[in-house]
C-alpha cells in the first residue's frame, strides 16, 4: 500500500495522470484484498475455526497468523499496519474491526503493555479511540522509541488529527485522489490536497465542494 500510495503522489506531482491512475488502481485493488483476505472486515471469509483476528501471511492455499522474524503479538499485528502515513487512513475504514483487532492484541499480551512498536499500536488504535490512544501516547512516549520508519512528530500529528476531526468516513468519496473525510458526532470534515499551481475545486460524493489553494490543503467542516 505504501508503494502504491507513493505512485499516486509521484504521478500527481509530476502531472502524469496515467502514472497516477495506475497507482490508484493498484492501491484500491490491494485495499480490497486486504479487507477481505488479511482482515476479513465483514466476517465472511475466515473459517469458523480460525482463532485470530487477522492473517499476516497469505499463500495460494492457506493463511497464517505469524511473521518470519518474531512471535511477539504486537509484531504479528503491527506488520499489517506499518508504515503508518496519510496513505494508511484506509486502516480506519471499519472502526469496529479496528476495535476487534486491537482487543485481540490486548488479550494476547495480557493487557495494553507493548514490548515493541507501541507507536504503531497507538496510531492504529487512534482510528477507533483517539482519546485512549492519546492517553497511552502521553504516558509512554518518553520511554518508548518509535519504530524505525516512524517519528514522534508523525505519531503526535496523527493522533491529534483523529482526535480533532474524528474517524475515517468511508461513505463519502471525492473526484480527486488526495482527499480524506472524517466524521465526529455527526459532523464531517472534508480535506483535499492540491499539488497543482492553480486553485483546485474538489467535489465530494455527498455534494460538498472544497477549494484547495495551490500547494496546500483545502478543509471544510460541516454539520
Amino acid at each position: 500500500m505504501n508503494a502504491w500510495y507513493g505512485l499516486i503522489l509521484w504521478g500527481e506531482a509530476a502531472g502524469d495522470p496515467a502514472l497516477r491512475n495506475l497507482g490508484i488502481y493498484l492501491y484500491t485493488t490491494e485495499l480490497a484484498a486486504i479487507e477481505e483476505y488479511w482482515f476479513d472486515v465483514g466476517g465472511t471469509n475466515f473459517p469458523p475455526e480460525y482463532p485470530a483476528s487477522a492473517v499476516t501471511m497469505v499463500w495460494g492455499g492457506k493463511g497464517a497468523n505469524g511473521t518470519w522474524f518474531s512471535a511477539k503479538p504486537v509484531m504479528v499485528h503491527g506488520i499489517n499496519w506499518l508504515p503508518i502515513t496519510p496513505g494508511s487512513l484506509y486502516l480506519g475504514r471499519y472502526p469496529r474491526y479496528v476495535k476487534k483487532n486491537y482487543d485481540a492484541l490486548v488479550a494476547e499480551t495480557g493487557g495494553p503493555r507493548w514490548d515493541a512498536w507501541a507507536d504503531l499500536v497507538w496510531m492504529y488504535w487512534a482510528l477507533a479511540d483517539p482519546a485512549d490512544a492519546l492517553r497511552q501516547f502521553e504516558a509512554g512516549e518518553k520511554t518508548s522509541a518509535p519504530e524505525d520508519g516512524n517519528s514522534r512528530a508523525n505519531i503526535y500529528h496523527w493522533i491529534h488529527t483523529l482526535g480533532a476531526y474524528g474517524g475515517v468516513d468511508r461513505t463519502v468519496t471525492a473526484d480527486c485522489p488526495l482527499y480524506a473525510v472524517f466524521r465526529q458526532a455527526g459532523r464531517r470534515t472534508y480535506v483535499a490536497y492540491n499539488m497543482g499551481a492553480r486553485p483546485l475545486a474538489v467535489r465530494f460524493s455527498d455534494g460538498t465542494q472544497v477549494t484547495a489553494p495551490p500547494k496546500a490543503f483545502g478543509i471544510k467542516r460541516a454539520g
